[in-house]
């Protein structure tokens, strides 16, 4: 079986990352050390490569009340620019899976699902979004996404945003 590789999986194997299957993606799990690496993120940062994650636009005039209805947190009163994590609820009230839901305007919002999940989470979903009037799309193909994780990483990103600030 072919698995997926994130846009970063070539320089992943240049820093000789240990590889590892993880939900259909060939993701690295280590580089140094557990130890090593844990302590950088619990003192420092560490950042990861999350792109196997699954992301769903919802779009439409019923946006709001569509994510409020299937997820257990409040998002109608969510500011925009702003994100909320929250379980994936049934209709009994068993969880699907634990996600992240942002606001990025009035009636569009973007749903970032566990990699393992993404087809079973896109399929409920879908099934639910008929009964409001929204559109959802699975574009988890389409993004990469960094994590950067730990006490420094609002000081790092910070400088790497102001250093990108300044290029032409």
């Amino acid at each position: 079986m072919s698995l997926n590789k994130t846009s970063l999986h070539q320089e992943h194997l240049n820093l000789k990352a240990k590889m590892a299957p993880f939900a259909g993606w060939d993701m690295p799990i280590q580089y140094t050390s557990v130890k090593g690496e844990v302590e950088a993120v619990r003192k420092s940062c560490g950042m990861f490569d999350v792109s196997h994650m699954g992301e769903f636009w919802v779009e439409g005039k019923e946006c709001q009340e569509f994510i409020d209805h299937v997820i257990t947190n409040e998002f109608k009163n969510l500011p925009q620019g702003k994100a909320v994590y929250s379980p994936l609820c049934d209709d009994s009230g068993q969880i699907i899976d634990d996600l992240i839901v942002y606001k990025t305007a009035l009636n569009k919002c973007l749903i970032c699902v566990n990699a393992s999940n993404i087809e079973k989470d896109f399929t409920w979903l879908a099934i639910k979004a008929k009964q409001f009037d929204v559109k959802i799309t699975n574009n988890s193909l389409e993004y990469s996404l960094i994590a950067l994780q730990g006490p420094e990483s609002v000081k790092h990103l910070s400088h790497l945003l102001s250093f990108m600030h300044d290029l032409p």
